[in-house]
């Protein structure tokens, strides 16, 4: 007796059908709490929704920012609230049910409700992550040999294509088979196989990049925020020497040109200079004789 057909029996439908819906509401908002979207926020002022293949999932936020501990950080809120949906669901019905047993049903719907919160998100406009990552948690809370088939299939895929996406489409697929086979009832069987085809629908792009041969492969590198214009790095094979030296900025020299002055017009002489200095260079002795010449009366008389 695992199926929803055990709570049914033992509670009032009345009282059922409220704790299903509490632990369903319950499950769906821890579900909101995604924790990339949350890390990328707190820690490096960003949403990693506007990176890369544009989801809100651990893969984008590794491939966009990177880090060991902020990447273990994201894992540990996207596992943690599935854990937590499912442990308050089932103290919640054990304190209801008949010798406190609480069936399988509870963990599964309780984990897949907080799957859908994580795929979508009131919180952030129904644009959360893929699920991948609480569909795996869940396999873990279930049943081991689900959890065996289901990370068996991702570690399997990852390994042999580097294709993350690939892994998580043999998951999903592989956590609503196993779950139908183990448990072989329609309360749990309907709902695990609806589950692992909601994540195998969200990565319907992935499947079409796969291919198309264009999906991107897993990579670790270490944690940066994303900048447009990061520097580019310095080449250590590059000396000093070999770098161009920018010219200095030329000064423009303003130079004022100023015509010297014209030299001051010395004055002419007087008549009386001109013609003393004539006279005393001899030049007008010819002029006096001639006129001595016409006037004899002009010579004045010799003495002894």
């Amino acid at each position: 007796m695992e199926g929803i057909s055990v709570i049914l029996t033992q509670l009032s439908p009345g009282l059922a059908a409220g704790l299903l819906v509490l632990t369903a509401a319950i499950g769906y908002l821890l579900g909101n709490c995604n924790g990339a979207v949350m890390a990328s926020k707190l820690l490096f002022h960003d949403d990693v929704r506007t990176h890369g293949s544009g989801n809100g999932g651990l893969t984008n936020f590794h491939r966009t920012y990177g880090g060991r501990w902020v990447t273990i950080m994201v894992i540990a809120v996207d596992m943690l609230k599935v854990v937590a949906s499912v442990v308050i669901a089932k103290v919640i019905f054990a304190h209801v049910m008949p010798h406190g047993y609480v069936p399988l049903f509870v963990t599964y719907w309780a984990g897949i409700f907080t799957v859908v919160g994580h795929v979508f998100p009131f919180a952030l406009k129904f644009h959360g992550g893929k699920g991948i990552l609480a569909g795996g948690t869940l396999a873990l809370l279930v049943d081991w040999r689900v959890a065996v088939c289901a990370w068996g299939c991702f570690l399997i895929g990852v390994l042999l294509t580097r294709w993350v996406s690939m892994g998580s489409l043999l998951a999903a697929t592989a956590f609503g088979v196993s779950s139908a086979l183990f448990h072989p009832v329609p309360s749990i069987a309907i709902p695990a196989l609806l589950a692992g085809a909601l994540i195998d629908w969200k990565h319907k792009e992935n499947f079409k990049r796969i291919l198309a041969g264009t999906e991107s492969q897993l990579t670790f590198h270490k944690a940066h925020p994303p900048e447009e214009d990061l520097p580019e790095p310095e080449d250590p094979e590059e000396s000093p020497e070999d770098e161009e030296v920018p010219a200095p900025a030329m000064e423009t020299v303003h130079v004022e040109l100023t015509r010297p002055a014209p030299a001051a017009a010395e004055a002419p002489a007087p008549a009386e200079e001109i013609a003393a200095e004539e006279w005393k260079g001899g030049q007008h002795w010819d002029q006096v004789d001639a006129w001595l010449e016409d006037h004899p009366g002009g010579k004045g008389e010799e003495t002894e």
